[in-house]
C-alpha cells in the first residue's frame, strides 16, 4: 500500500518504469517527428519545432497567453520569408498527411490521460522514521493491502491508489511528470504548427495560380481556398472527437493573425491587379475568416480586417493613400506594405502605357513619373 506510507524500494520500481515508459515515447516521438526522420528532415514542421526561441513563445501560447501570438507569427516566417515566391514556398510533402495527423492526435490523447493520470497519482509526504522491527501485527496491516487475483470487487478500488513521495524520490517524480508534459506540449504544437504551415501553402497556391487583372467580375472560389477550408473542417472534426476542447482551441488560436500575414505578403506576388481582381481577392477572404470563425472556440477573436482593409486600399487615389500613411491613419501597416499597396494602384495603368510602346519596353513617362514621385512623398 503506497497509498498511505512512504515505500523507498517500491517506488524506486514504479519511478524507473515511468522512465522507460518515458523513453519509449519519446523515441516514438523523435521517429515520427524529429530531424533524424528523412521524410522530415529539414521540412518546415522540423524546423519550427527546432527552434527554441519560437517553441518559447508557443509554450507560452499553450498555457493560454495570446499576447505572444503576434510574435509566434512574425517568428515563424522567419523560416520562410518568401513563401510567395515560386520555387522557394512550402511543398506540399511537409504538410502531415491523414495517416500522420490520426497517429500524432492519438498519441496526444494518449499523453494527455498518462498526465492526467500522473496528477492524481501524485501524493507527497514526510519520510517516516519507523523501523521495520519496530512494527506490530496492527501496524502491518494498516501499511500492506493484499488482493486476490480474482478479487475484482476490490481491483476497483485501486483507482483511487496513490504513490507516496518524499526526499529525491520527489524531486524525481517531479522531472518525470514535467519530462511528459513537455511531451505533451510538442505534440500539441505539432497540430497547432501544422494548421500554419497547410494555411501558408495554400494561400500561397491562390496567388501564384489566379489572374488578379480578370476583364469581367466572377464570384468564384480559388480551388486552394476550398481545398484548405474543407481540410481545416476536417482537421477540427478529428480533434472534437479526440482531444479536449482546451487542447482543440490551442490549435487554432490566433489563426486568423497568420491569415492575415499571409494574404499581406503573399500580395507581392501580384504582378497586376484591377477593381475586378480586388473583389476576387476579398471573395476568398471572406470565405476563409468564416471557416477560421467555424473552427475556432472563440469565433469572435477571429478578424481578417486587416487584410480586408489592406486591399480596399488599393481602390483608393494615391494621393488619399499617401495623406492616410502621412496623417499616422495607416499604423498597422509598415512602410513596405504601404508601398506594395502603391505599386498595385499603379500595375494596370502601367502595363496598358507600356502596350501602346510600339515594340518598346519603356514605360510612359508620365505613369512612370506619378509612381515614382509618389514613393517619394511616402514618409519613412
Amino acid at each position: 500500500n503506497t497509498s498511505h506510507n512512504y515505500r523507498e524500494n517500491i517506488t524506486d520500481i514504479i519511478l524507473s518504469l515511468l522512465n522507460k515508459l518515458y523513453v519509449y515515447y519519446a523515441n516514438i516521438f523523435q521517429g515520427l517527428l524529429g530531424s533524424v526522420n528523412n521524410h522530415f528532415n529539414k521540412k518546415i514542421i522540423t524546423s519550427w519545432l527546432e527552434d527554441v526561441p519560437l517553441m518559447m513563445l508557443t509554450k507560452k501560447i499553450v498555457h493560454g497567453d495570446d499576447s505572444f501570438i503576434l510574435g509566434e507569427t512574425e517568428r515563424l516566417f522567419q523560416h520562410c520569408p518568401h513563401f510567395y515566391i515560386p520555387g522557394k514556398g512550402l511543398d506540399k510533402r511537409e504538410l502531415f498527411n491523414n495517416i500522420t495527423l490520426d497517429t500524432v492526435t492519438y498519441f496526444l490523447s494518449t499523453l494527455t490521460w498518462i498526465n492526467t493520470w500522473l496528477v492524481q497519482l501524485r501524493k507527497e509526504v514526510e519520510p517516516s522514521s519507523t523501523k521495520p522491527e519496530d512494527l506490530d501485527a496492527d501496524s502491518l496491516r494498516g501499511n500492506w493491502s493484499f488482493f486476490e487475483a480474482a478479487d475484482f470487487e476490490k481491483v476497483e478500488r485501486l483507482g483511487n491508489l496513490k504513490l507516496s513521495l518524499a526526499g529525491e524520490s520527489l524531486t524525481k517524480f517531479n522531472e518525470l511528470f514535467e519530462k511528459f508534459e513537455s511531451l505533451e506540449t510538442k505534440l500539441l504544437t505539432c497540430l497547432r504548427y501544422d494548421v500554419r504551415a497547410r494555411s501558408i501553402y495554400y494561400i500561397s497556391k491562390v496567388f501564384e495560380t489566379s489572374k488578379w487583372d480578370p476583364e469581367v467580375a466572377s464570384i468564384e472560389l480559388n480551388p486552394n481556398i476550398s481545398t484548405l477550408t474543407s481540410e481545416l473542417s476536417m482537421i477540427e472534426n478529428n480533434l472534437r472527437q479526440r482531444i479536449p476542447k482546451s487542447q482543440e482551441d490551442v490549435v487554432f488560436r490566433g489563426i486568423s493573425v497568420m491569415g492575415n500575414h499571409i494574404f499581406i505578403a503573399g500580395s507581392q506576388a501580384i504582378s497586376i491587379l484591377n477593381e475586378y481582381g480586388i473583389k476576387k481577392l476579398l471573395r476568398n477572404v471572406n470565405v476563409l475568416q468564416q471557416t477560421y470563425r467555424g473552427i475556432s472556440g472563440e469565433p469572435e477573436k477571429v478578424d481578417m480586417s486587416k487584410t480586408i482593409k489592406y486591399f480596399g486600399l488599393c481602390s483608393l487615389n494615391e494621393n488619399t493613400l499617401i495623406d492616410q500613411y502621412n496623417e499616422n491613419q495607416l499604423s498597422e501597416y509598415t512602410y513596405e506594405e504601404v508601398k506594395n499597396v502603391l505599386r498595385l494602384q499603379f500595375s494596370e495603368e502601367l502595363r496598358r502605357q507600356m502596350k501602346r510602346q510600339s515594340g518598346s519596353r519603356v514605360m510612359s513617362m508620365s505613369a512612370n513619373k506619378r509612381y515614382t514621385d509618389a514613393l517619394k512623398k511616402l514618409k519613412k
